[in-house]
């Protein structure tokens, strides 16, 4: 495949026409680097660096799991050298799964490092990160990486690899229009996703004050009108239990149908 190979999406915003270009990642003129050898005696509960981990880069969202938070101190940060990173890059996951998976950093208060299995992307002026951390999470860029990923126990995909990652590029202003639109609809379901979240917690008290708890016939909370105490039964007491019919592949398979 010729890496300036023109190329047409399905659907596009008003006012572009012209063909998309096909590069490798490598060839974006982005800085692309690793993360660092952060071995067991460098990581603390807490420090000066937040450790940004594999398992706090979702598929274009950042988890960040302050449970499971590590931190990076200062001395250490000096004697490796170590590459800080910054709210606006993008980090890309080189393990599984999915391998390539990418997000762009949030400002989380707090200085970042992350380890050897994330490649760190910084900004080009002709790209926008927003469309591309769009395009590293798209399935078929997914699919690419799982193809030239490796490892027998841990499927992971090289730097030099990853730099050879295929992306589908409009010119910049195109590129804007589609990150804002990627933008906006992560936001609207970040949003969704807190108010869930919340009905979820809602739900999860009004089971524990809607029925009653620890021996008590009467619940917390009642509808009104409703005051007599509950009792207990036993469950078979109150409905009729059977169970399903074990049914074996012969007995719907249709014979002749592949």
């Amino acid at each position: 495949m010729k890496d300036n190979q023109a190329k047409y999406p399905q659907l596009r915003f008003k006012g572009f026409t012209d063909p998309w270009e096909q590069r490798k990642l490598g060839n974006l003129g982005l800085n692309i680097s690793d993360g660092d050898w952060i071995e067991k005696q460098h990581i603390f509960e807490n420090g000066q660096y937040r450790i940004i981990q594999t398992g706090n880069i979702g598929v274009d969202e950042y988890l960040d799991k302050p449970q499971n938070a590590k931190y990076f101190r200062q001395e250490d940060f000096n004697q490796l050298k170590a590459n800080e990173i910054f709210p606006g890059d993008i980090v890309v996951c080189r393990l599984a799964d999915p391998a390539g998976r990418a997000v762009i950093l949030p400002n989380i208060g707090k200085q970042m490092v992350t380890s050897v299995d994330v490649a760190i992307l910084r900004p080009s002026s002709r790209i926008s990160f927003r469309f591309l951390v769009s395009q590293l999470n798209n399935p078929r860029n997914l699919k690419q990486v799982q193809i030239m990923a490796s490892g027998s126990t841990r499927t992971r995909i090289s730097r030099k690899n990853l730099e050879r990652e295929i992306i589908q590029l409009p010119n910049i202003n195109e590129q804007k229009k589609i990150g804002s639109f990627f933008s906006i609809l992560n936001s609207t379901i970040a949003l969704h996703q807190r108010k869930l979240a919340k009905l979820k917690e809602l739900k999860q008290g009004y089971l524990q004050k809607l029925f009653p708890q620890n021996g008590s016939k009467f619940p917390q909370f009642r509808f009104a009108g409703f005051a007599d105490d509950w009792e207990e039964r036993k469950l078979g007491e109150v409905a009729t239990l059977s169970s399903s019919k074990r049914i074996h592949l012969s007995d719907y398979v249709t014979e002749g149908i592949p």
